[in-house]
């Protein structure tokens, strides 16, 4: 909204903006709504910097990247719009990267790779709703065959990844990965969560031509520009996000 967004960004010195709509099923079925949100709702926070020179630190996704090679993932790697939701995550990224080049807006893009952990909606996280159905005693439903490979990263480590590029200097312009560099299939996560083969359900993939087979990170760039690197193992980001559902949600 520009007017609460006029009203959110008077007297700072920078705007973390992490806001966004990012189902990609549900961009599927209405992405007029996805790009109101995520491409004009970007606008209105680029052009409310730009009259007051406000730093932008803007979160995008790992998703945009598309590639079937077998290697890391790293920023210089060919972006391709998957599904609505990518798409108006590219193009919002394009707004940032114009709004840097026209204006000298001070803009750092951040593409975090497959955040889970508290806090964050279970639609949003395969791990998850992993968790969820494990403790609800249903079976752990995967959609495709599972051998979809992906890199998730805690989100403790996610959140300082975010403050370190808030406070760094000199990385105006700059796109920066964050992941662990490690892959594991969608089927062998089902399988670290509840190791029981009789628990795990394959559906029909209800969206399979917006599946990215292969999205693992190259976070050399993170560790070189801003001195990151993840700390918290899956296996232990997984007891932690258990723990908390347990003590939180039941």
């Amino acid at each position: 909204d520009a007017r609460a967004v006029s009203n959110s960004m008077k007297d700072i010195d920078v705007c973390l903006h992490l806001a966004a709509a990012g189902n990609v099923q549900a961009s599927i079925e209405n992405p007029v709504d996805y790009f109101s949100v995520n491409v004009l709702g970007t606008l209105n926070i680029l052009e409310e910097a730009r009259k007051y020179d406000i730093r932008i630190v803007f979160t995008s996704t790992g998703m945009v990247y598309y590639t079937k090679d077998k290697g890391l993932i790293d920023e210089n790697h060919i972006v391709k719009a998957s599904s609505p939701y990518v798409a108006s995550k590219i193009a919002a990224e394009n707004l940032c990267v114009a709004y840097h080049h026209t204006y000298g807006l001070p803009v750092t893009i951040l593409r975090p790779f497959h955040v889970y952990g508290t806090g964050i909606p279970a639609y949003t996280s395969v791990i998850f709703r992993f968790i969820e159905s494990k403790l609800k005693g249903t079976n752990l439903a995967i959609y495709g065959d599972g051998s979809q490979i992906r890199d998730f990263t805690y989100m403790d480590d996610c959140v300082d990844f975010i403050l370190k590029a808030t406070f760094a200097k000199n990385i105006d312009g700059e796109i920066i990965n964050s992941g662990t560099g490690r892959g594991i299939s969608i089927h062998e996560l089902a399988l670290m969560v509840l190791p029981d083969e009789n628990r795990i359900t394959h559906l029909p993939h209800h969206h399979p031509q917006c599946e990215v087979q292969r999205l693992v990170c190259d976070y050399s760039k993170a560790k070189k520009l801003l001195g990151w690197e993840p700390h918290v193992r899956l296996e232990d980001g997984i007891k932690l996000l258990e723990n908390w559902i347990k003590n939180n949600l039941q």
